[in-house]
């Protein structure tokens, strides 16, 4: 490829090109490692042309004229900084370039008049050259069709509708110049990607699009060809929060139907274009810190989402003291097509910032005119005024305090039970016995009273949905979001969870915290996990558990003692989706098996029970449907459990060794020292990080694009739920991982990719916990087959040990070894009786083991069945990562 460039014409091609405004330009930098842009203030040069050619400097031009004209549009695709560079990425990246190519060409614009430029390194950039200087919001409008068009998601230039008298708006680096991160010179490529010998030849051949043929473009796209739309103004007296004010920021999202279609926009795509950001800075920076909080909540949705960019964009904004934007701004850039027939302020354009003082009718009856949790005022029709305070529901019916008021002042105040018609009847006369109150109508008031009735059944419900099981959502401030997010793009993150984990007071049990950790993640799959922590009494297993729980949000577990047989039947019918239930003891929810069951598995519960219409006073059918799904996680004693919930739970067995109890006897007198004092204070560090990153984790789905190479054991018909459960392990990694992932759409449905990492983390965890889950046989009691298996192979030839069995069954290997239980307890001291009959009786239900002599007043006598059995090695099934990686390049 040849790219010399001290021909002058080469320099003026480039120029003429590329070129909008020639008074300032930029210049990319390296500083630490981080390649960004800086403003140069003076006129770019011919020198300076040349310079970029030859590789001495890497030089960027801004994309719009002071006159707010530009010379092309641009579309930028990149693999998303969270990606790792590698094969997948440049074919999905390839993919959308493609993509973009066809949608122009589809609606006209020749391959003659395309760019298609490698950037030099993590993408492409796809140019659109013009005949002359358009309108910027003319190129912007364009671009954004075709972006539309394509369902391709990614940055376009011009990014400004317009450029104030002092604004210089983006800027986009020059072609054919070398990238400072990689040492890559961008360049000019064909369709199939390949490179052009002869850059500049190629340029020169370029074909420039007419005007006529965008305006006939925006024509078709219903966009007219006359923009009234001013730059932004900057105003005197904007620095204010507009919360104090008597605004909602709550109001606005609800009434204004752009807003809301940009914040679902983030959320479902993880995508938002320069200007649907700067409509969002722009109105909401004027609610104070609850305002920017929620322009990082919404912008987090994003792959690009990057905190320190978003926060110095919003002071910007507040430093600038920027209007509101008017309604004008996002319709003639095509992010609102609504009319909410908003009546101008004096000297001033309507503005989206009304919408925040905007009331709503209810029903047609009342307006609302003021409504948190202890006190609600509406306005009826007819103009009164009803105030409504200390309102309660109990069994008697719904209570209210109402304070009427009419056009001349308050009329009558009372607190009454307002379900009871002789109680609305008593009230209604009170108030006519006022005199002077001819606006009164006793069938008008009736009315409003039932009205009323039902407004606060709905309120009193809504509130006690929210109250009864839920927490308080936490609101993280920024500067908490920004810690979360390095923490969750950190490349390093597995490593740092373990290490954390370590760090948190629980010794050993390293593999089990970690498995926990992904189980408590899962939650925010369609189908969790579900776990059962099995020890011996004070085996650590509450303190196992509630160690990972501190992990976890306040808002988004619960942790009970007790579950009564009907209790999660009847939770709020919001339930707790995508929460964590945790049961202290499993014993504690013995009687609620059939109901946890339902949960796991359905990730619901829909019951059918008879209620009392309190209207017709009649009994009636209603359906109630409780929410979910839910990670479940129960600890218990019991060496077995029902076989219908085990096989819906993963089994996690405890460390019961000596050398555990030793370390947790270190831990213990640690945790009395002056340093054990001071290490409280960085876990507490630890929890509120973790806390804050499980808070940043979204609903996500998740595709597996390797799941058709996977294979799993099928000797068991449990076997068709624990498949389930290890793809459902290879998915809470991933959804660990999710910031590190770009967020794809197709087929209007969003999602992340479990890459090879996920399935290698999922494989590792599942080598112990797969063959001790799926084993019949309790970990304990196999610990114990292994004892008694070596003390038979000592004892084996000693024929005063035993005697020959007769009446061998076929295919039964006996042996001719008998032991007694004392014989058993002399080899492991530190069990209890009750743990060794246990395992005992478990293992001749199994037949491993048959008792021979026993009964009242006689010592129990043993000998060994299927002696060789060995542990049925699932996980050795599974294929390895390097196995999977295998079949996957073929």
């Amino acid at each position: 490829m040849q790219y010399i460039g001290k021909d002058q014409k080469n320099m003026e091609l480039i120029k003429n090109l590329f070129g909008a405004r020639f008074d300032a330009f930029v210049k990319q930098i390296q500083l630490n490692g981080i390649s960004s842009y800086i403003k140069i203030g003076r006129p770019l040069t011919d020198t300076d042309i040349q310079d970029h050619l030859l590789g001495k400097h890497t030089y960027g031009v801004y994309v719009v004229s002071k006159e707010s004209k530009c010379k092309f549009s641009g579309f930028d695709i990149d693999i998303p900084k969270n990606i790792n560079i590698d094969e997948e990425a440049w074919k999905e990246v390839k993919n959308k370039a493609l993509d973009l190519l066809i949608t122009l060409m589809e609606i006209g614009v020749r391959r003659e008049q395309i760019l298609i430029e490698h950037s030099g390194r993590r993408g492409f950039h796809i140019w659109v050259l013009f005949e002359e200087a358009i309108p910027s919001w003319q190129a912007y409008s364009f671009a954004k069709s075709i972006l539309a068009k394509s369902g391709v998601a990614c940055e376009f230039f011009p990014k400004q509708y317009l450029i104030g008298d002092d604004g210089y708006g983006s800027a986009i680096k020059l072609p054919l110049g070398i990238h400072l991160a990689t040492g890559q010179r961008s360049h000019f490529v064909d369709e199939e990607f390949n490179s052009f010998q002869d850059q500049f030849e190629y340029l020169r051949k370029v074909e420039r699009i007419p005007i006529s043929f965008i305006q006939d473009i925006l024509l078709k796209n219903g966009i007219p060809l006359e923009s009234e739309t001013n730059a932004l103004e900057v105003s005197e007296d904007m620095d204010f929060d507009w919360a104090k004010k008597g605004g909602s920021l709550e109001a606005l999202i609800n009434n204004c139907r752009a807003l809301q279609e940009i914040i679902e926009r983030a959320i479902e795509t993880g995508h938002l274009i320069h200007d649907e950001r700067l409509f969002l800075v722009n109105i909401l920076t004027l609610f104070g810190e609850e305002g920017e909080r929620r322009i990082h909540e919404i912008i987090s949705h994003c792959s690009d989402y990057d905190f320190s960019r978003t926060q110095n964009e919003i002071n910007y904004r507040k430093d600038r003291k920027y209007k509101p934007m008017t309604c004008q701004w996002p319709k003639d850039r095509g992010l609102c097509s609504y009319s909410c027939n908003l009546e101008p302020k004096s000297g001033q354009n309507a503005s989206p910032i009304q919408l925040c003082f905007k009331t709503h009718i209810r029903d047609g009856v009342f307006e609302i005119m003021a409504d948190n949790q202890n006190c609600l005022t509406l306005k009826s029709v007819d103009g009164l005024t009803f105030k409504l305070s200390d309102f309660e529901s109990n069994k008697y019916g719904v209570w209210t305090r109402i304070e009427l008021s009419g056009k001349d002042g308050r009329i009558y105040t009372d607190r009454f039970m307002i379900s009871s018609s002789k109680s609305r009847k008593q009230f209604i006369k009170r108030c006519l016995e006022f005199e002077g109150k001819e606006e009164l109508s006793s069938i008008a008031m009736e009315m409003c009273l039932m009205s009323i009735e039902q407004i606060l059944r709905d309120k009193i419900a809504e509130e006690n949905k929210h109250s009864k099981l839920k927490k308080p959502k936490y609101e993280m401030t920024p500067k908490e979001i920004e810690e979360a997010m390095v923490f969750a793009t950190d490349p390093d993150l597995i490593n740092n969870i373990k290490r954390d984990l370590a760090q948190l007071g629980h010794v050993g049990e390293d593999s089990n915290k970690f498995l926990l950790y992904i189980a408590c993640t899962s939650r925010k799959s369609k189908k969790p996990l579900a776990c059962v922590i099995k020890g011996q009494s004070s085996s650590g297993k509450n303190a196992l558990v509630l160690t990972v729980l501190d992990l976890m949000p306040e808002e988004e577990k619960k942790v009970i003692s007790r579950l009564t047989p009907n209790a999660l039947f009847y939770l709020a019918q919001d339930g707790l989706p995508h929460s964590i239930l945790c049961i202290a003891e499993k014993v504690g929810s013995e009687q609620a098996d059939y109901s946890v069951r339902s949960m796991i598995s359905e990730g619901n519960l829909v019951s059918l029970t008879v209620v009392k219409n309190e209207q017709t006073g009649q009994f009636e059918t209603q359906e109630i449907v409780v929410a979910g799904p839910i990670v479940y996680i129960e600890t218990t004693t019991q060496l077995t459990i029902n076989d219908e919930n085990a096989t819906r739970l993963i089994s996690i067995y405890l460390d019961d060794s000596e050398m555990q109890t030793s370390r947790i006897h270190a831990a213990q007198r640690q945790a009395k020292t002056l340093d054990g004092l001071a290490e409280e204070e960085n876990m507490s560090k630890i929890k509120r990080k973790h806390q804050n990153f499980q808070r940043l984790l979204k609903v996500v789905n998740v595709v597996i694009p390797y799941a058709n190479h996977l294979i799993f054991p099928t000797g068991s018909i449990r076997t068709r739920r624990d498949n389930e459960k290890f793809l459902t392990l290879i998915i809470a990694v991933a959804l660990l991982r999710q910031f590190q992932k770009e967020t794809k759409n197709k087929n209007n449905i969003t999602y992340i990719e479990a890459d090879l990492k996920d399935y290698q983390l999922a494989y590792e965890l599942s080598q112990t916990v797969l063959n001790q889950t799926l084993d019949e046989v309790s970990v304990k009691s196999r610990e114990l087959m292994e004892i008694i298996n070596n003390m038979v192979s000592e004892w084996h030839g000693d024929s005063g040990k035993g005697l020959e069995l007769h009446n061998k069954e076929s295919g039964r290997i006996l042996t001719n070894i008998i032991f007694t239980r004392a014989d058993v307890r002399d080899r492991i001291k530190n069990w209890s009786d009750s743990l060794l009959h246990a395992c005992m009786r478990e293992l001749g239900y199994h037949d491993l083991l048959r008792v021979i002599q026993g009964g009242q007043g006689k010592t129990y006598k043993y000998t060994l069945l299927n002696c060789n059995q060995s542990v049925n090695q699932v996980a050795n099934k599974l294929l390895t990562p390097e196995e999977l990686k295998a079949k996957i390049d073929l």
